[in-house]
């Protein structure tokens, strides 16, 4: 008979443990897909330790599948491992057949992740130095969708200089409509003096699309800045692109305001009889004139307009 006490707990074997841990990794694997997992580290931030397990024993379990080395990493980003990241991210550099922007991407999150808790000043700063290179390199690329991770990128670690850079080629090469981000790019040109890019860009895409809310905005913008000679000069060629009446009111107002009496004349010679149909149109030109000093040109539209009308011969 035994003397063991019958208290006393069955210690468990190494052999016996490893047999556990590779039913619970497979049932994990079985019953806790990819996406399960991701939103697993999402919601459940208190049992990190024990996803970390589970994913490197997965990792480890089926190490020539690159997915579960992404998963793994991805986790050890979320906690700040960054010494158990870069071995994992060596590891997954090693694939041949893995996407190569999503490498990229790893590379730079784990730069990220490395400047984010980063206590020393002067090592700070040469991480911060590095994740800009990484985002300059992204708004450089052919890649549309780099372009887009740089604006937020740049957002988030306060660079108004790559957020105007990475607006702007998003501006020339892709169909932007968005007219909040091109307010902000406008707001961008003025915080890193960058304004005469930034309007020539956008009267691009003002002219390209024939998109009537990008020349509300320019001209909101330099009314806002006193700006009315180029006003004037962005409300004439509105106007002979669209048609607009209210573009045509813009440049002859404009000029007036910028002192172009000369050029506000011009356009008034040359378009105005266009509205001698539209009363409400005609009567804004002759107050523009009056009000402006200009009583014989007011009198000359009057009389074609009442011509017109067949109220006098």
């Amino acid at each position: 008979m035994s003397t063991r006490n019958r208290s006393e707990p069955v210690v468990i074997t190494y052999t016996e443990l490893t047999v556990m841990l590779i039913l619970v990794t497979a049932l994990f694997v079985l019953f806790f897909p990819g996406d399960r997992i991701r939103s697993g580290i999402a919601s459940e931030k208190s049992n990190y330790d024990l996803t970390l397990v589970y994913l490197r024993s997965i990792a480890h379990a089926y190490p020539d599948d690159p997915e579960n080395w992404m998963r793994l990493l991805d986790a050890e980003l979320t906690m700040g491992d960054t010494a158990s990241a870069e071995k994992t991210f060596a590891q997954l550099k090693h694939f041949k057949k893995i996407d190569r922007k999503e490498l990229v991407w790893f590379g730079y999150k784990l730069l990220k992740t490395r400047y984010l808790h980063s206590v020393d000043p002067y090592r700070k700063a040469q991480l911060r130095l590095l994740l800009r290179t990484k985002l300059r390199d992204f708004v450089r690329s052919d890649d549309p969708s780099l372009w887009l991770i740089a604006l937020q990128e740049a957002r988030e670690l306060q660079m108004p200089q790559l957020q105007f850079d990475a607006m702007a080629r998003r501006i020339n090469h892709t169909d932007l409509t968005d007219t909040y981000e091109v307010a902000r790019f406008l707001q961008l040109a003025v915080e890193t003096n960058s304004v005469s890019e930034a309007v020539k860009r956008i009267e691009t895409l003002l002219y390209k699309n024939a998109d009537p809310r990008f020349y509300e905005l320019l001209k909101k913008f330099y009314l806002a800045r006193e700006a009315y000679a180029p006003a004037a000069a962005l409300a004439r060629r509105w106007f002979l692109q669209s048609g607009e009446r209210e573009a045509f009111l813009d440049a002859v107002r404009f000029a007036f305001w910028a002192k172009q009496k000369d050029q506000a004349r011009s356009m008034i010679e040359k378009h105005a009889m266009r509205f001698l149909d539209d009363p409400a149109t005609s009567q804004q030109i002759i107050k523009l004139l009056l009000a402006n000093g200009m009583p014989e040109e007011a009198h000359r539209f009057t009389v074609a307009l009442l011509k017109h009308q067949r109220i006098v011969p």
